[in-house]
């Protein structure tokens, strides 16, 4: 393959109907000229997360597939997803420290579609003290950005208090997504603090329909992706914005029963 070409990783669950998880992170890849590689966490046989009768892989496929990648490529930059449990929080923590996948995005998927929590109370020690730490940038929502900080988020003081709190764990970079419910409909804001203390609002008039599945999947990758293009973490993270916006402004729909948004508007 040719050196020059880009590779970003995605470590992500897989969801058959292609517009969420691991098939948005592809598709966001393709159309920002990256080559995406992929290690496989679990595969969602529905909507659901966690899927009812879905598929966990274990922590030695998982180490096996970064083995297969990371052998024989050289990973641009890395995304991580899907991590329902303890051990492959673990595998997943040890290749990002102990191998070379470049920037890490963390997306935190933290609550199942029913808002409980989805990983254990090890678990979630785990992917806070020492998976969080590694990543270059993380992407909470509002949701899980209380979780992980352990207080309420009801001002913009109080996103601008978790963000920080977020760094003292050991992020470099930290985006926390804005929401209907924290924020109103036609207020809604994302907040990033970056390493050397700037930080900004992007703000964004709601778009008039519901939100499509995979706007966050595709935000992150759409990051994961411009970094390993070479673009400097704060241009990376208003691109993806702009990416973001556009693609839900013109959502696909794909047959009867799904809506997404739209990769090459």
């Amino acid at each position: 393959m040719d050196e020059s070409i880009p590779l970003a990783l995605t470590v992500n669950g897989l969801y058959s109907m292609g517009n969420r998880y691991l098939q948005a992170d592809l598709n966001t890849f393709s159309v920002k000229r990256v080559y995406g590689v992929t290690v496989l966490t679990s595969i969602f046989s529905d909507g659901e997360v966690p899927s009812k009768d879905g598929l966990v892989l274990s922590a030695t496929s998982v180490d096996r597939q970064f083995g297969s990648i990371l052998n024989g490529l050289h990973i641009s930059s890395c995304k991580v997803g899907y991590l329902p449990n303890l051990d492959l929080i673990t595998a997943v923590e040890q290749a990002c420290r102990n191998r070379s996948v470049g920037p890490v995005v963390l997306d935190p998927i933290l609550f199942d579609e029913t808002g409980a929590s989805i990983l254990d109370d090890t678990a979630f020690s785990k992917y806070v003290n020492d998976l969080i730490p590694l990543a270059n940038v993380i992407t909470p929502t509002i949701e899980e950005a209380e979780k992980i900080v352990g207080f309420e988020i009801t001002s913009d003081d109080d996103v601008i208090h978790a963000a920080n709190e977020l760094r003292g764990i050991g992020v470099q970079n930290v985006l926390i997504k804005g929401s209907n419910e924290h924020q109103g409909r036609d207020n809604i804001r994302d907040y990033v603090l970056l390493e050397d203390g700037d930080d900004f609002w992007l703000t964004d008039k709601h778009a008039p329909f519901s939100q499509p599945s995979g706007k966050d999947d595709a935000l992150s990758a759409c990051i994961t992706a411009e970094l390993a293009n070479g673009q400097k973490t704060e241009n990376a993270i208003r691109t993806a914005k702009e990416f973001i916006t556009d693609a839900t402004r013109n959502v696909l729909q794909v047959g009867d029963s799904i809506e997404s948004i739209n990769f090459w508007s």
